[in-house]
């Protein structure tokens, strides 16, 4: 049982920190896109 709870709180860690770091990598992908986008509007203005 006990073997069985650490697996599971390890499985649970692992995914929170894979969760964190697309989330983070598309944060920063969004940010180059906005980034784009008002360098774009900016010249076209």
């Amino acid at each position: 049982m006990k073997k069985n709870e650490t697996m599971h709180w390890l499985v649970e860690l692992i995914l929170s920190e894979v969760k964190l770091v697309l989330f983070s990598v598309s944060a920063k992908e969004q940010g180059k896109q906005i980034m784009i986008e008002i360098i774009q509007t900016g010249i076209l203005k």
